[in-house]
């Protein structure tokens, strides 16, 4: 049985338009290849609990010195939303109907020649050709590799939790169909009908979007250049929540362009997937419960990126390798968040009224 989540198939068919779509924002990989696979020191692999770990200490330490250079940047953040481009790309009604059977499987990898013609996909073409070689040096699956790679480029962003990391999967069969990616343009409502289809929940929705907290955009507006999606890019940490929330009234570089929506600031980039999750009423009170709770934040991020990770996989057959991941540097982050400069209380989008908002201020790091 290829269900993780084992939940009984509905039968709405979600179809979504293909669209140019750049959840996550980041530039173009400067590797050629990966290196020799080499043996593992033998006091790190004795200390495993499984030794079939092993291997994946050499590929987090190729990793890191040859694609990410311990940074979260570009590579680092493309690879986390590979994951999601991987992951998301299963339909529980077209299981029902016994036409595809998909998700965190790689075919993001196998079958790039196919996935990558997609719109919804055309912004991920880098990271999909720099990890293509690590998985052919070091003969993993790319399934694995996927959500491996994703996990290695987390623990560089300051404030990240320690994500899990489970390897066995079964490589895809087929290529994903087309228009499983929600696009930046969607109505929430649209957004939330296909992560249901997908396996995932409101809730599930709003913590895995704590990745754009480390986000850029780069492509939906290249006159805006890299500008961040909130005011704190360099932290993966709960500011996000906020400015998302926060009145948009402008549109950096030159004007609106595809899945745009005003932003409140001339430094910072908003989607409207975004703009519209944090205001649906499904998805609203969620979304304002993690606004300065950095704990909270991170154990929902890490389970709902575990539960992408083994999408529509059966978990018997896979391995804990957890252990293997490194710990994020400054794992707490311990700023406050605060109203970037210019804004405040009156400012905020409110359609959450079921509990109190949380109480800022402005701060030093903001001005």
């Amino acid at each position: 049985m290829l269900v993780a989540d084992r939940i009984p198939p509905h039968l709405i068919l979600v179809k979504l338009a293909a669209a140019a779509v750049v959840l996550t924002f980041f530039g173009v990989s400067d590797v050629l290849g990966a290196t020799v696979p080499k043996a593992s020191p033998r006091g790190a692999c004795d200390a495993l609990a499984d030794a079939r770990c092993c291997k994946w200490l050499n590929i987090a330490e190729d990793l890191q010195a040859n694609l990410f250079e311990h940074s979260c940047d570009e590579d680092a953040l493309e690879a986390i939303r590979l994951a999601f481009h991987d992951g998301i790309g299963r339909s529980r009604a077209m299981e029902w109907n016994q036409t595809f059977w998909g998700g965190a499987d790689g075919s993001i990898l196998k079958f790039s020649d196919i996935e990558l013609a997609y719109p919804e996909n055309h912004a991920v073409d880098d990271i999909v050709h720099a990890l293509k070689p690590f998985a052919e040096a070091h003969a993993v699956g790319y399934g694995d590799l996927v959500q491996f790679a994703a996990a290695v480029g987390t623990s560089n962003c300051p404030g990240a939790p320690r994500l899990r990391f489970l390897a066995g999967r079964r490589d895809a069969l087929t290529a994903a169909p087309a228009s499983l990616v929600p696009s930046p343009a969607a109505p929430a409502s649209d957004i939330l009908l296909r992560m249901h289809d997908a396996g995932f929940t409101s809730d599930d929705l709003v913590a895995l979007l704590a990745a754009h907290s480390v986000g850029r955009q780069r492509t939906l507006d290249p006159t805006a250049g890299g500008l961040p999606l909130d005011s704190t890019p360099e932290a993966f940490d709960t500011q996000f929540y906020l400015d998302v929330l926060l009145a948009g009234t402008r549109f950096p570089g030159n004007g609106s362009h595809y899945g745009e929506a005003r932003s409140p600031l001339e430094t910072q980039f908003r989607l409207i997937s975004d703009a519209e999750v944090a205001r649906h009423p499904l998805t609203a009170c969620a979304w304002q419960s993690f606004i300065n709770r950095q704990d909270k934040m991170m154990d929902a991020f890490r389970d709902a990126m575990l539960k992408l990770s083994v999408n529509g996989q059966d978990l018997a057959r896979l391995v804990d390798c957890s252990e293997v991941i490194p710990p994020a540097p400054l794992q707490y982050w311990t700023k406050p968040i605060a109203y970037p400069p210019g804004t405040g209380p009156a400012d905020v989008d409110r359609t959450c009224f079921d509990a109190p908002f949380p109480s800022l201020s402005a701060s030093s790091r903001n001005s």
